[in-house]
């Protein structure tokens, strides 16, 4: 059976034509997606309550150091953004010549649908995002490879996976 501009109507066909046209309009927008490896530092921490969220991170994060700068909570989210913590550059970013290094650590909690509990509260899942940068002499730049810098940020993801509800 054929339309007014002669496409069939079977639902097999008119499924691919979509997906197709949707593809075909999404292809635009592959020259800007970052293709480096900026998602490496991103790490999952697991689930946290509503009520104890801010206070239970920024204890944690003070342990290393790291000073909430900024906090936002949202309708469906919240937000929280530590100080530039400046350090010693390790003993491989030394060896590049880097002078200073810097960290700062983004936690993101997003709301869990379906997680409202009979004690007017939502889980969040929580994420933990790193920027790690060293100073060349001239400029800061990003720098992930260092690999006492990863160790560091395991162990402050460990202990807050340890202390949040944490499933692989």
């Amino acid at each position: 059976m054929a339309t007014r501009f002669g496409l069939s109507r079977n639902p097999k066909y008119l499924f691919l034509l979509s997906f197709f046209l949707f593809e075909l309009g999404c292809l635009h927008l592959a020259p800007f997606v970052k293709r480096n490896s900026e998602n490496v530092n991103k790490y999952y921490l697991g689930r946290a309550g509503t009520d104890n969220f801010q206070e239970l991170i920024e204890e944690i994060l003070l342990r290393y150091n790291y000073q909430i700068e900024y906090f936002d909570n949202g309708p469906i989210s919240s937000y929280m953004t530590t100080r530039w913590k400046i350090r010693d550059p390790n003993t491989d970013e030394l060896g590049k010549g880097f002078l200073e290094a810097r960290t700062r650590i983004y936690i993101t909690g997003r709301i869990k649908s379906g997680t409202y509990d009979l004690y007017n509260k939502f889980r969040y899942d929580c994420y933990l995002e790193v920027k790690n940068q060293v100073f060349n002499g001239e400029e800061y730049i990003d720098y992930y490879k260092d690999e006492n810098f990863r160790n560091d940020i395991e162990k402050i993801v460990n202990d807050l996976r340890t202390n949040l509800d944490y499933e692989k």
